[in-house]
């Protein structure tokens, strides 16, 4: 696993509506509302960061994306942890050429991996083709007996979600989007929270 550090601090100065709520409320509801704030901005965490991800150029299903994304929230802070483990080379529409195996990890943009292959496997046939490449140093193991074994085969793979978020080739405009949207979240979950406060104070003042 791979931790995305996401900003969910509040920024509670510089807003006219938080500004106004705040003075009307007491020290004790704060904390309450950025609390509450910030499980509505991770909520909506995987679906953000999935969004962005594909706004990138990144061809992986939003669905799958989603499986490699966990959140966990504690309080007033909340940690989008990414599997770190490489997603299969088959999300990233592999095609065959004369020169090897293309893949695409980000729009218009492909990958050559010489004399890689798509092969039937009959275990799988069910999901289609899967992608290898030759591998040197595992001979064939049905070639033992051979004066010269055949290369054996090794399984592709592609990039794995924190890798792309992390440091694949759009991750500083990836990160930028996702934590501005993320932040968003967070005032609007704040907000929505002071006014539930705030409404509720004025109900017991009556």
């Amino acid at each position: 696993m791979a931790e995305l550090t996401l900003d969910l601090t509040a920024r509670l100065t510089g807003d006219a509506d938080l500004a106004r709520m705040l003075s009307t409320l007491s020290s004790h509801v704060i904390p309450a509302a950025i609390e509450a704030g910030v499980k509505y901005a991770a909520r909506s965490g995987k679906t953000l960061m999935a969004k962005e991800l594909r706004a990138a150029g990144v061809p992986i299903p939003s669905a799958r994306i989603k499986e490699d994304l966990f959140v966990e929230v504690n309080g007033a802070k909340a940690t989008i942890w990414a599997n770190a483990k490489p997603v299969s080379a088959n999300r990233f529409k592999p095609r065959q050429t004369k020169a090897g195996l293309a893949l695409t990890f980000y729009r218009g943009q492909r990958t050559l991996i010489r004399s890689g292959y798509l092969q039937t496997v009959r275990a799988q046939r069910g999901r289609g083709k899967l992608a290898f490449k030759p591998e040197a140093s595992r001979p064939y193991s049905y070639d033992r007996t051979r004066n010269s074994p055949r290369k054996g085969m090794q399984f592709v793979f592609g990039l794995s979600v924190a890798s792309i978020y992390l440091g694949g080739k759009h991750h500083a405009q990836i990160q930028a989007a996702v934590e501005q949207r993320v932040q968003e979240r967070l005032q609007t979950g704040i907000l929505r929270a002071l006014g539930k406060a705030s409404r509720g104070y004025s109900a017991t003042e009556r």
